[in-house]
């Protein structure tokens, strides 16, 4: 699934390709990795314009691209699964292998993105956890600011932690000494990581 998948990404819809499906299927997979577990239509169709598409492969209509990520391949799933409500298609998630086996680098503008495409506080969180994982502290501070906002006292306390670890000048540390961590209660989260278990808390470093 994961070769399937990559082979379309420079490979010419005339040639049998699809180009943008690729795009949309990586979105989907990125948007998973900084804790947006299922995306809707809106959300993979503007995260996908973030990824690079030439007009030389002459790209399908999203449309196309989002039924043939979504449609079976290899007599096993779709590269993207649907999540129903009332049986109705309204978001997908990516095939937990592809999330799972991806370490490129997340475009800039998706964290952003994401926050003004999602409105679920378990969705903001998981992003927030995921900015401060990959040191985007000013990310993981807005989203926390947000919630905290709300009157969620978690946020608040996280968002003190992470202020105070900002604002503190790095001193040397004695003998070497390795810096010491605090664990902070994480709230129950259905978007965490693509194996679907729920981190009961996260360290930070002091």
């Amino acid at each position: 699934m994961h070769a399937l998948w990559q082979t379309q990404q420079d490979l010419p819809t005339g040639e049998g390709g699809h180009p943008r499906a690729f795009r949309v299927v990586a979105a989907a997979v990125d948007l998973a990795r900084i804790g947006v577990e299922h995306a809707d239509r809106n959300l993979l169709e503007a995260a996908h314009r973030l990824y690079a598409l030439p007009a030389v492969l002459r790209p399908e209509p999203f449309d196309r691209a989002l039924v043939w990520a979504v449609r079976e391949h290899e007599d096993t799933c779709g590269l993207l699964l649907p999540v129903t409500t009332d049986d109705r298609q309204e978001a997908w998630r990516p095939f937990d292998y592809l999330v799972d086996q991806t370490t490129t680098p997340l475009p800039d503008g998706l964290w952003n993105l994401a926050l003004n495409h999602t409105t679920s506080p378990d969705t903001h969180f998981a992003i927030g956890w995921a900015a401060y994982d990959h040191n985007r502290s000013a990310i993981a501070e807005t989203t926390f600011r947000q919630a905290a906002d709300t009157g969620n006292t978690t946020a608040m306390v996280i968002l003190g932690i992470l202020l105070a670890e900002r604002d503190r000048p790095t001193k040397p540390r004695p003998g070497g000494a390795a810096p010491s961590t605090r664990a902070i209660p994480m709230p129950c989260t259905t978007s965490s990581y693509s194996n679907g278990a729920r981190p009961k808390q996260a360290t930070l470093t002091l």
